[in-house]
C-alpha cells in the first residue's frame, strides 16, 4: 500500500479556513499580557515609595542633629560691659600735674672791654708830584700880556680842554669849540691890540679872526671863524676874573661861554649872558 504524503498547509488552509472568533471578550493572551503589565506596575510603584520614604527619613534626621549640635555649640554672646566716664581732674590735681619751670641760669657775665691800646697813625702818603707845565705854558696874567703874543685858552670847567678851531678848518663859517688840549695849531690864536685898553682880536694861525655869527646881540649867538674885517664882533675885552679872564664882546656886551657849562669833547663855545661862572672863565697859557 502505498505511503501517503502529508497534507500540505495550503491544502488544508483550503479545506478548512480560519474563522475569526466571535464575541465581545478579547483572548485569553490578551488577558495575560495585561495581567503581567499590572503585575510589573505596582512592585515598580511599591519600591519607588519604599525608596521615597527611606530618603526622606535620612533627611529630617540630619538637619535636626545638626542644628542641635549649633545650638550647643554657639554660646549666646553676652554684652560688652559699659565704659565708665572718668572723672574730670580738680582744679588742684591739675595744678599738681603741670610740670614745673625749670630755673633759667643767669645770663654770663659781659665779656671785660679789651684795653684801648694806642695804634700808631699810618705813616702819610705821599703826595703825587705835580707834573711840570711844559716851558712856553704859561698862564699870563693882564700886565703880562703881549700884544701879537700868541696863546691857547683854557676854559675853567676842567684843566684839560682847550679852545679849538673845528678840524683845524681855515673857511669862514668854520666853527670853534672844547676840545682836549693837544700841540696842535688849531688850539693857538694871536692876540692884536685894537687900540682900546684891553681889547684884542683873536686870529688863529690860518689868518681868520674870531667873531660873533651875523655881529648878533642875542645871548646864544654862535661865535665861529670868518675873514677878519675889523669890525666890532671881532673885537673882546678881557677882564681878570678868579684865576684867569672873562672875554666879553665889544659889540653886545656878552661873555664868550662853554654851553651848558659841559666839559665833553666838542661842547659848543657860543656868547651868553655874563655870569663870571667857570664856563666864562679863561686862562691865557703863551705859546
Amino acid at each position: 500500500m502505498p505511503k501517503q504524503q502529508p497534507e500540505r498547509f495550503v491544502d488544508a488552509f483550503t479545506q478548512r479556513p480560519a474563522l475569526a472568533r466571535r464575541g465581545l471578550l478579547p483572548g485569553r493572551r490578551v488577558f495575560t499580557s495585561l495581567g503581567s503589565a499590572a503585575a510589573v506596575a505596582v512592585v515598580v510603584a511599591l519600591s519607588a515609595w519604599s525608596l521615597g520614604n527611606v530618603m526622606s527619613g535620612d533627611e529630617d534626621e540630619t538637619p535636626v542633629a545638626f542644628s542641635a549640635e549649633l545650638t550647643e555649640r554657639t554660646p549666646e554672646p553676652e554684652p560688652a560691659p559699659e565704659e565708665e566716664p572718668e572723672p574730670e581732674p580738680t582744679e588742684e590735681e591739675s595744678a599738681e600735674e603741670e610740670p614745673e619751670t625749670e630755673e633759667q641760669p643767669p645770663p654770663p657775665a659781659p665779656d671785660p672791654e679789651p684795653e684801648e691800646t694806642e695804634e700808631e697813625p699810618p705813616p702819610p702818603e705821599e703826595e703825587p708830584e705835580e707834573e711840570p707845565e711844559p716851558e712856553n705854558a704859561e698862564v699870563v696874567s693882564q700886565e703880562n700880556l703881549v700884544p701879537d703874543g700868541v696863546y691857547r685858552l683854557l676854559p675853567g670847567t676842567t684843566d684839560d680842554r682847550c679852545l679849538d678851531v673845528d678840524s683845524s678848518g681855515t673857511e669862514n663859517g668854520t666853527n670853534i669849540r672844547q676840545w682836549e688840549c693837544n700841540e696842535t695849531s688849531a688850539q693857538n690864536f694871536a692876540l692884536q691890540s685894537t687900540g682900546e685898553l684891553n681889547t684884542y682880536r683873536m686870529v688863529g694861525l690860518g689868518g681868520n679872526c674870531v667873531d660873533i655869527a651875523g655881529e648878533s646881540l642875542d645871548a646864544g649867538a654862535n661865535i665861529h671863524m670868518w675873514d677878519c674885517n675889523g669890525d666890532l664882533g671881532q673885537e673882546f675885552r678881557l677882564e681878570p676874573n678868579l684865576n684867569g679872564y672873562v672875554v666879553i664882546s665889544a659889540q653886545s656886551g656878552h661873555c664868550m661861554d662853554v654851553m651848558d657849562a659841559s666839559t665833553d669833547w666838542g661842547a659848543n663855545v657860543h656868547q651868553w649872558l655874563c655870569n663870571r661862572t667857570p664856563a666864562q672863565t679863561w686862562r691865557l697859557e703863551r705859546r
